[in-house]
């Protein structure tokens, strides 16, 4: 909107800045082509100048508007071609599907100059044979905005493809190697040859203590033996997503089966680069335990009638009230877990 005031207020300055940043954005696109930086030339844009003197006060009509139609006529055609040459550009640089709506973009612009300069001077611009009209100064400025929006997108797909197909493999291949390192330093696990310089059950004991009493756990409660848990890597997998991470970490209710209230959550320190990931499942789950149960608890007041509950018919009065008193109770819990 300021800029077409400015427009509109005889300023061209506004307009030229908002083509510049466009240019910006279709080099950056290319930046090692700086072969072809050249073609979009920002000198011609910043010496674009309105000329005051060839519209003359006398020769205007009593509501200026043969003034107003020279000034349109004037602007479309200093500014529209450059705007279409960035545009032509930025097509060559888009994928096949991006630049057909760039293209047919600049065959609406080609059609607006060659009106203009057939003398036709319009205050409405209708785009692609017909709908709604536009303006021809807010025309300008929402040709420019399209047109780095467009340019944004095509630099967001280099970005996509550059992590799929360059970055993605690396950290695929590097990934892990890294992450054992950073979790080997941190916890004081490596020794002067790079290798793990945890050799005892001691050392275990001594530098990885929660994942020691972790591990200990699953073991006590497993329904399989040492030796068959030795044996069985399919045994050990199952033990661990059972009792080592649904019992003892998504689940863990924090003391209120042994009756210490104060417990809270000791994070193996295996997985404390994912400490942020665990709260945020842990969240999740909570919310959806506890909107499963509402919804039973809704379906049981509701007399067993499913299709009550699940329609878009209003609840009865008391079922309704029942309802609000229990997510009240659920947010004041989701509050208290939280602090």
């Amino acid at each position: 909107d300021m800029v077409v005031q400015s427009l509109s207020s005889k300023d061209w300055g506004s307009l030229q800045q908002l083509i510049l940043e466009l240019h910006g954005e279709i080099r950056a696109l290319i930046p090692r082509r700086t072969d072809l930086h050249n073609i979009l030339n920002d000198e011609e844009i910043r010496n674009l100048r309105y000329p005051a003197t060839t519209l003359d006060d006398d020769d205007a009509d009593d509501d200026g508007s043969s003034n107003n139609s020279k000034y349109l006529e004037l602007t479309v055609k200093a500014y529209l071609p450059h705007i279409i040459k960035a545009a032509m550009s930025l097509a060559q640089l888009e994928s096949e599907d991006r630049s057909e709506t760039t293209s047919a973009w600049i065959a609406d612009a080609r059609r607006v100059v060659e009106s203009f300069t057939e003398g036709v001077t319009t205050d409405t611009i209708y785009i692609g044979g017909g709908g709604g009209g536009m303006k021809p100064l807010p025309y300008l400025v929402c040709s420019v905005t399209y047109l780095q929006i467009k340019a944004q997108m095509c630099r967001a797909d280099v970005a996509d493809f550059h992590l799929s197909r360059t970055l993605a493999p690396r950290i695929q291949a590097l990934g892990v190697p890294y992450e054992r390192n950073v979790f080997y330093r941190r916890f004081r696990l490596m020794d002067h040859n790079g290798g793990m310089a945890v050799e005892d059950i001691t050392s275990v004991t001594e530098k990885l203590p929660v994942t020691w009493e972790w591990v200990k756990g699953m073991v006590q409660k497993s329904e399989y033996g040492v030796d068959e848990l030795r044996q069985s890597e399919e045994k050990r997998v199952k033990l661990v997503q059972a009792v080592g991470w649904v019992d003892s970490i998504l689940f863990f209710r924090g003391g209120e089966d042994n009756g210490n209230s104060n417990e809270v959550i000791r994070i193996p320190e295996v997985l404390m680069q994912d400490v942020g990931n665990i709260h945020s499942i842990r969240d999740a789950t909570r919310v959806a335990v506890n909107g499963s149960a509402l919804a039973l608890h809704a379906s049981t007041i509701a007399g067993g009638n499913i299709a009550l509950t699940s329609s878009d018919q209003a609840l009865p009065a008391h079922v309704e009230a029942r309802k609000k008193n229990l997510l009240g109770v659920m947010a004041q819990r989701a509050a208290a877990s939280r602090d």
